[in-house]
């Protein structure tokens, strides 16, 4: 669509936004439209300062675990867990269970 576009070309954009919208919190899981969200953010940053990896898949003993986002820059390394929840979590590091009050 150029500049000059017309206003159908427009309302066919807005309805497809709408219908990915919809399509994303319907049949993708909610935790994986956060993710994807957050990775989209992680993608901003300066590739020369950052490495992001997104969905790590670590396998030790025959247990698996997913890391969301690990963020490796010249100061730390970051590991980030991203939830789509709304509401209250309570929890802590040292805590086996969090607990979650949903609005």
């Amino acid at each position: 669509m150029n500049i000059n576009g017309s206003h159908e070309d427009l309302c066919i954009i807005i309805v497809v936004a709408i219908l990915l919208l919809f399509l994303c919190r319907r049949l993708i899981p909610k935790g994986r439209c956060g993710e994807k969200h957050v990775a989209s953010i992680l993608r901003r940053l300066p590739s020369s300062k950052y490495k992001v990896i997104n969905n790590l898949l670590l396998n030790y003993l025959g247990h698996t675990s997913e890391i969301d986002h690990v963020v490796i820059s010249p100061y730390a390394i970051f590991i980030i867990e991203t939830k789509s929840y709304t509401g209250l979590i309570y929890g802590n590091e040292r805590s086996e269970y969090w607990t979650k009050n949903v609005d």
